[in-house]
């Protein structure tokens, strides 16, 4: 099912915010057309002439219409000035094409991480979304996530999932209570030492929050630092190195 534009009130709510910012054209294509994460609720691109926004043709109406909001929700807070996540240039040229998909993927981890929380909490106060259908499908994509996770590999690799499990982690704690609860649960028996960094991250971060650019910069500054400071503990070097070489930009709100 194609979902159409004119039968959202949110959808429509939501492209008028972004109008004020961005008037190219937006096109909806199958999330089937991207190489990989197949099996997403969404994904967007707005790097080209064109918006793209990918979604899961298989979902019901009322999940396509939130991940459309929630993408657009992505490109609007580029313009309020949330803090942008990068790689320095001269470490990441002189990787290979394996780690260079590594890293691309801890940046777009570490982007929602920081950009999740206060979508989430638009979707629920601004928009009149399906919640519990919606949080109901983040959950199911969560655990199928810990079922995947691949277990017999090597220590040191074994520990830098668990760092990306950390860092994707912090959008659990934001959604609404009983779906936190549930995939908390399920993600402290599915990674159990994870589970216990992330609750300890959140602890340092729960006062500073993500409300604004302002706070959502020291919060993405002190995930860096505790990401970072739990792969020294397991005895990471290589893999720590792509963290240290993350770099968190304050954003510039689009005038």
């Amino acid at each position: 099912m194609v979902i159409d534009f004119s039968q959202s009130n949110n959808i429509q709510k939501v492209l008028e915010k972004l109008r004020k910012y961005d008037k190219r054209e937006i096109q909806i294509k199958n999330i089937q057309n991207l190489p990989h994460n197949k099996t997403a609720l969404g994904g967007v691109d707005d790097s080209g002439k064109d918006i793209i926004i990918y979604l899961n043709y298989d979902m019901p109406f009322e999940i396509q219409e939130e991940t459309c909001v929630h993408e657009i929700l992505h490109i609007i807070l580029e313009h309020e000035g949330y803090p942008t996540i990068s790689i320095k240039r001269k470490y990441y040229n002189n990787l290979s094409e394996n780690s260079k998909k590594l890293v691309r993927r801890a940046i777009g981890q570490f982007i929602d991480s920081i950009q999740h929380p206060i979508i989430f909490n638009r979707e629920i106060n601004d928009y009149h979304l399906d919640v519990d259908k919606c949080f109901s499908q983040q959950v199911i994509q969560k655990v199928n996530r810990f079922k995947k996770r691949k277990t017999n590999v090597k220590k040191q690799h074994f520990y830098f999932l668990n760092q990306q499990d950390i860092l994707v982690s912090m959008e659990y704690f934001y959604y609404p209570k009983k779906y936190s609860d549930s995939v908390l649960e399920k993600y402290s028996v599915f990674s159990p030492d994870a589970y216990r960094s992330s609750k300890k991250l959140f602890k340092k971060i729960e006062n500073v929050g993500f409300i604004n650019p302002i706070s959502c910069y020291r919060s993405a500054s002190i995930i860096k630092k505790h990401i970072i400071k739990y792969g020294k503990r397991k005895g990471l070097i290589k893999y720590n190195y792509i963290w240290e070489n993350i770099e968190i930009q304050k954003g510039t709100p689009t005038q």
